[in-house]
């Protein structure tokens, strides 16, 4: 017998878990962005760190639904992730977003300013 109190349990899991997914794709989208004027990756190894990414995420969710659930997949899992991750995109990405762009750039000043300098 299934009780309420482990059903609003792994539904809360499972929305934390979309939001650590939310999160990671907006990193996994900020280091796949080259800086401006730099090559990114590209052909096989762009390919290559998609699959790496897919497959990460899937550990990640497969990990969480077994903390959650047991592994039971049950259609209020699937609508806790989906709203955990449509949550964070909608409220968190945009935020976290702004902050790593700042942090990008202070950090981009700072190599500048150590960076030395040629004489002459």
């Amino acid at each position: 017998m299934v009780v309420l109190g482990d059903d609003l349990y792994a539904f809360s899991v499972m929305i934390l878990a979309g939001v650590g997914l939310g999160f990671s794709f907006d990193l996994y989208r900020a280091l796949h962005r080259p800086p401006r004027g730099t090559r990114g990756v590209r052909g096989l190894a762009h390919f290559l760190l998609d699959v790496a990414y897919g497959l990460a995420a899937g550990l990640w969710l497969a990990a969480w639904l077994v903390v959650a659930n047991w592994g039971q997949l049950r259609w209020y899992i699937l609508a806790g992730m989906v709203l955990g991750a449509w949550t964070y995109m909608y409220l968190g990405s945009p935020l976290v977003q702004q902050v790593m762009r700042a942090t990008g750039k202070a950090a981009g000043r700072l190599v500048r300013l150590l960076r030395p300098r040629r004489p002459g």
